[in-house]
């Protein structure tokens, strides 16, 4: 299984060239909702593709509701090594203390199901190491 916070793109390039980790939005449920934004209409019954409500807006919103639930299966789904990968160039800091690995993944581990847990610190090519 392959964790990450803040570096989506760079995740998706690094498994997509050969290596053989496994992140959420590779796995059926997550594949599903990855890129993808929807929400109701505001003046309407269906769904709306372009614009939703961000966490700040609406904190139960359904774009993030769906990764809350797709984040905590897929850590209780998890086993043996456990990779997480983490953006040392992100201004507020790698490990940030609010985020979906801290806050919907490190909580639902199996603890009898990890062997091990590594992590990686990655930094943008031409951006400063924070």
């Amino acid at each position: 299984s392959l964790f990450w916070e803040n570096n989506h793109l760079l995740v998706m390039s690094y498994t997509e060239s050969g290596h053989r980790l496994m992140p959420l939005c590779n796995v059926l449920y997550g594949r599903i909702g990855d890129f993808l934004s929807w929400c109701r209409q505001e003046n309407g019954s269906g769904l709306d593709y372009q614009s939703c409500p961000s966490s700040e807006d609406c904190e139960n919103n359904a774009v993030d509701s769906f990764w809350r639930r797709a984040s905590m299966q897929y850590s209780r789904d998890s086993s043996g090594v456990i990779h997480v990968m983490l953006n040392g160039s992100e201004p507020a800091g790698a490990y940030p203390d609010k985020g979906f690995f801290a806050d919907f993944e490190i909580p639902y581990f199996q603890k009898d199901k990890i062997t091990r847990i590594e992590v990686w610190v990655m930094h943008d090519i031409g951006r400063p190491k924070v």
